[in-house]
């Protein structure tokens, strides 16, 4: 998120409500909460690793070699555009 720099994160804050930072906000809260290490136990951690492991092994076994992965798409009606920009899109001036 840094480029491999450190960054402050209440500045990023600020600068996302300002309408200036690069980063989202679900992209700050994330880098946030990874700082907390007492929020992270080593037990839990390790169990999912293990059943991403798991899943990752049984979707290859389900899919094979040559094998799509169709999803559906969005189940419900899409967001206001700028509420859905403001809080998850990259603020890139692109759409």
């Amino acid at each position: 998120m840094g480029d491999g720099k450190p960054f402050r994160i209440p500045y990023e804050l600020l600068r996302f409500l300002l309408g200036k930072s690069p980063h989202t906000l679900p992209g700050l809260l994330l880098a946030a909460v990874e700082r907390i290490p007492h929020l992270v136990d080593p037990k839990g951690q390790k169990a999912l690793v293990q059943r991403g492991l798991e899943l990752q092994k049984k979707m290859r076994q389900l899919l094979g070699d040559d094998g799509i992965l169709l999803l559906p798409p969005h189940p419900t009606p899409a967001p206001l555009v700028r509420a859905y920009r403001a809080l998850v899109m990259e603020r890139d001036g692109g759409g």
